[in-house]
């Protein structure tokens, strides 16, 4: 179930999450273009890899539960894939501003808000894909831009009136206020299963106190939370896991 994508390579890693882990699988491709491990990407859009977990955006009916459990399951009965990939753009659905995406845990039907059914569902996934022999490997999520990448870059050959770009990066304090919620719940995680991995992705996009949106003249992004092909390429070329410690904490 959910939509697959493949480097044509037999998988060995598979990557399972929402619209962001397309990204993620971009950027492993590109990372393993001239090596033997072949990626695989399971996964729908505004569903997060959470085990059991369903996710309603705007108040209509649930399209992830069953989806993602099939994905997972595929995944953890696939004996060739060794490493698999949970990723997710997860602040935008703890941001406790928000109010587009509302979650429930089918094992845990009495925990309420968004917060505490995703570090439910995440560790229940975690543990699922453990217990099938995988290695788990936490995707930090990238930062989200404030404006269209679109007004960052002048794309057409002619104007009749002078282009103004627009300054495509984020401050990274405002970066981190915004994402707090889900760093601080992604390091509870982690500090919950040390030795696990995790690619802390934001890493490579914020430096000097700010995050990027532009480099070398070309945008990172296609919209404000989805990376572009040079942006996905990018990151594969960055690739670095770090393993979790009892005291993790992403910033």
């Amino acid at each position: 179930p959910g939509r697959c994508l493949s480097d044509g390579k037999d998988p060995t890693v598979a990557v399972v999450g929402d619209s962001h882990s397309t990204n993620t699988f971009f950027a492993l491709a590109h990372h393993y273009r001239d090596q033997a491990e072949g990626v695989i990407r399971l996964g729908k859009g505004g569903c997060p890899p959470l085990y059991n977990v369903s996710t309603r955006d705007g108040g209509s009916a649930d399209k992830c539960l069953d989806v993602t459990r099939g994905n997972l399951a595929w995944v953890a009965q696939n004996k060739a894939i060794t490493t698999v990939y949970l990723s997710s753009m997860g602040p935008l659905y703890l941001n406790p501003r928000q109010s587009r995406y509302q979650m429930a845990s089918a094992d845990h039907p009495d925990l309420a808000g968004n917060r505490a059914v995703f570090a439910t569902g995440l560790q229940a996934s975690i543990d699922y894909l453990q217990a099938a022999g995988k290695e788990v490997v936490l995707v930090i999520d990238w930062p989200t831009l404030t404006v269209n990448p679109k007004s960052c870059i002048d794309l057409r050959p002619l104007r009749l009136k002078p282009f103004e770009a627009v300054d495509c990066s984020v401050p990274i304090k405002r970066h981190r206020r915004r994402s707090a919620a889900y760093h601080e719940t992604i390091s509870q995680v982690l500090s919950a299963n040390p030795g696990i991995k995790y690619w802390d992705t934001q890493a490579q996009f914020c430096r000097g106190g700010q995050c990027l949106g532009m480099l070398q003249g070309q945008p990172l992004y296609r919209d404000k939370s989805h990376l572009s092909q040079f942006g996905s390429r990018y990151l594969g070329d960055g690739h670095r896991l770090g393993s979790a410690r009892a005291d993790t904490r992403i910033r």
